[in-house]
């Protein structure tokens, strides 16, 4: 498989400001560094608070930000057996670093069929979510929006993904969950005043 030479790639400028790079230099993939590796194609990324949190903590001047993808498995080393190529996949990456990752941390994309997939978000993005596969957006910054959710769910939301981890996406979290509880996840450890709260 041929790889471009460069991709557009969100980089490190200076201590808290980063800079959109149309020329970035892709690594040599031919063949992949150590043959425990994958490559893939991304299709998509997410941009996180962690994001523009951490280029104001001494970024490596240069590298790569962002964190979350998905796309297609387009390479495997010789010492992959989990992955074939072909397999969509998305995953969790470390940004600001300067090697690319192994293929640890990913999940295939199929095993999340039959989920029907809710967000929060400004009025102003709820058709490009909705664009996205969300059937439903609701506005993070209404006072009832937990209650809205769980309104809309009647009660049975019971796998809950918080990007933000604040006191507020917390309360939004736990008022939308249904009676029976589920599984709250958080992007970031939450504060410690809020550690025993639940």
């Amino acid at each position: 498989m041929i790889t471009p030479e460069f991709q557009p790639a969100l980089t490190a400028l200076k201590e808290g400001q980063y800079t959109l790079n149309p020329t970035h230099p892709l690594q040599s993939h031919n063949p992949l560094p150590p043959p425990s590796y994958i490559l893939i194609r991304v299709s998509f990324v997410a941009l996180n608070p962690c994001n523009w949190k951490m280029i104001d903590f001494s970024p490596a001047i240069g590298t790569v930000g962002g964190n979350d993808f998905s796309g297609r498995v387009v390479a495997i080393g010789s010492a992959v057996r989990k992955w074939q190529i072909g397999h969509s996949v998305c995953g969790f990456s470390t940004g600001w670093i300067r090697m690319s990752g192994r293929g640890n941390g990913l999940g295939r994309l199929p095993s999340i069929a039959g989920y029907s997939p809710i967000t929060t978000c400004s009025p102003s993005h709820n058709a490009l979510v909705q664009s996205y596969g969300t059937i439903k957006a609701f506005d993070y910054r209404s006072a009832s929006c937990g209650v809205a959710i769980r309104a809309f769910t009647k009660g049975k939301l019971s796998l809950i993904l918080d990007c933000i981890t604040s006191t507020d996406s917390m309360k939004n979290c736990y008022a939308a969950m249904g009676a029976r509880g589920g599984r709250y996840i958080a992007l970031e450890s939450p504060a410690t005043r809020n550690q025993t709260a639940h």
